[in-house]
């Protein structure tokens, strides 16, 4: 927080006189009062329709507690519905295995999501790669939810205004204060490339930074629709580049890996809007934040 001293300090040199000091003082403190009121009074403009994609392990649903069980829905729904008048879901999941049941998918978990177009449990054990390589397996059911989104489209004869896909195992806290704008054609809007530290106030540029410098804590896209189709071609990248990028076993890093494609897929910017705050990781329930 900027106080009088910092103020006056910063601009000492400009022969302010100490009334003039005093005022702009003030004048800080009101224009904050002023933001903070239009933040809460703001209500953001929805786009018509689009698609989320929930992709991966339903890990917080494994559970016979019916409260804990709904809330992480309910989380979606009001992100979702807080950005767009219509949402259509397209939730690709894989069927229970019982690794101490923490990846089990409950029986309510097909019933609780309102405008659910696309439903599939798939079995994992099925897959002809790598099962432990969960970019694989992450960007395989993404590749199997774009062709969904061409049929819906093509069906409906619409074009949704964006598609956001994200893991179904992560918990997004969110606020809604913020226009959620639209987006060019090859921009993405994600939690990656935070630089940090390094470079402060920017994302990581596939031309100018290293791979090493990449960082993805979320598992977090939001493009056009034209844009994730072009996108979806992830899963390919990886399996033609699979011995290169994976020559151990258990090699994967899906916090890194997308760098890689990135570095290959130069057309494609990460841009920052405020489309949510952070995630929680794969949580056992009890370790959950409680309800907003």
């Amino acid at each position: 927080m900027i106080d009088f001293d910092t103020v006056k300090s910063a601009i000492l040199t400009s022969n302010f006189t100490e009334e003039q000091l005093i005022e702009l003082h003030h004048a800080i403190k009101t224009s904050r009062v002023e933001l903070a009121w239009q933040e809460r009074n703001f209500v953001p403009e929805k786009v018509d329709r689009i698609a989320a994609v929930l992709i991966g392990y339903s890990r917080l649903l494994g559970t016979n507690e019916t409260r804990n069980k709904v809330n992480l829905h309910k989380h979606f729904h009001k992100y979702f519905t807080s950005i767009a008048k219509n949402v259509d879901y397209y939730i690709l999941s894989w069927i229970p295995n019982d690794f101490q049941s923490e990846t089990k998918t409950v029986p309510l978990f097909e019933t609780l999501w309102p405008n659910k177009l696309f439903f599939k449990l798939y079995d994992d054990s099925d897959l002809d790669f790598n099962t432990y390589n969960k970019t694989l397996k992450l960007t395989y059911l993404a590749k199997l939810a774009d062709v969904e989104i061409q049929k819906a489209e093509t069906r409906g004869n619409f074009t949704y205004d964006y598609v956001i896909e994200t893991r179904l195992d992560n918990y997004i806290s969110f606020h809604n204060f913020s226009n959620i704008k639209s987006l060019e054609e090859n921009e993405i809007i994600s939690h990656a490339g935070h630089m940090g530290a390094k470079a402060p106030g920017r994302k990581w540029d596939s031309e100018m930074d290293s791979i090493n410098d990449f960082e993805m804590p979320g598992w977090y896209f939001r493009t056009n629709s034209l844009t994730y189709h072009n996108f979806s071609d992830r899963f390919d990248f990886f399996m033609e580049n699979y011995s290169r990028l994976f020559p151990e076993e258990y090699s994967t890093n899906i916090h890194k890996d997308m760098a890689y494609y990135f570095k290959q897929n130069l057309q494609y910017k990460i841009s920052q809007y405020d489309d949510f705050i952070k995630y929680f990781f794969c949580v056992t329930l009890d370790q959950m934040p409680p309800p907003l």
